[in-house]
């Protein structure tokens, strides 16, 4: 038994409207031959993707710094709280995003989503 190949499968579509879902981090939109990388503040790990709404939006706390990635980069910085606004359409696409620093009289750890008041001593 031998697998065919795409070309082989539909030999009529290829470079025109046949687009390949090989590779993680893309998705395929309707009618396009190449796909298309899942924007920065996103990821997909899943390479059979149809749509854009297959990229997953950057989680609090994490950023998504590259379009096309399969995972995400890694958390925000020490002194960010990263949660995201209710409307969002992407996540955070850097460590450090300058809206959600922390406010002088609270802390944030890495890869936090709230502020915390700092401590009051005598």
């Amino acid at each position: 038994f031998k697998q065919k190949t795409a070309y082989e499968i539909a030999q009529r579509l290829v470079g025109s409207e046949m687009c390949i879902r090989d590779r993680a981090g893309t998705y395929c939109i309707s009618g396009s031959s190449i796909p298309t990388l899942c924007p920065a503040g996103t990821y997909s790990n899943t390479a059979t993707a149809s749509a854009l709404s297959a990229c997953t939006l950057c989680d609090d706390g994490y950023y998504c710094a590259q379009p096309g990635i399969t995972a995400k980069t890694g958390q925000c910085t020490q002194g960010y709280a990263c949660k995201k606004d209710a409307l969002a359409t992407i996540g955070f696409i850097t460590a450090t995003p300058a809206d959600k620093i922390c406010q002088p009289g609270y802390y944030c750890t890495t890869g936090t989503t709230s502020i915390q008041p700092c401590a009051i001593t005598d």
